[in-house]
């Protein structure tokens, strides 16, 4: 886990000293664990840290709000992209809003798989 926290933040450094405006970067994968069904890595200009997090089976529930990263997981699309300015894209998840009232005006996610299913 040392090693993906060190290049998800030397990532965030190298987007950052191109000049991309990052407000964060999540990083997360479903994985088959008999316990564990995610685990979750994000790097926040805040505080400029990585936060690990693994995420029970048992706390993954289909009946959550629309969130973007359900929808690349259950793939529906493999990219999604957000104009935070615009009233439209902001209501379309309910992250879009909490992240639109910070201040960011974009986001952007993909998904890549792995494997077969």
């Amino acid at each position: 886990m040392i090693l993906l926290r060190s290049r998800l933040k030397r990532l965030a450094t190298r987007l950052l000293d191109g000049g991309v405006p990052l407000a964060r970067i999540s990083v997360g994968r479903s994985i088959l664990h008999p316990v564990i069904g995610l685990i979750w890595l994000q790097w926040d200009s805040d505080s400029g840290q990585v936060n690990v997090e693994h995420v029970p089976r048992s706390s993954i529930d289909t009946d959550t709000p629309k969130a973007p990263f359900a929808d690349l997981h259950e793939g529906k699309c493999d990219v999604t992209q957000a104009d935070l300015t615009d009233p439209t894209d902001v209501t379309r998840y309910s992250l879009s809003a909490d992240l639109a009232q910070k201040g960011i005006t974009g986001y952007f996610a993909l998904n890549r798989r792995f494997g077969t299913s």
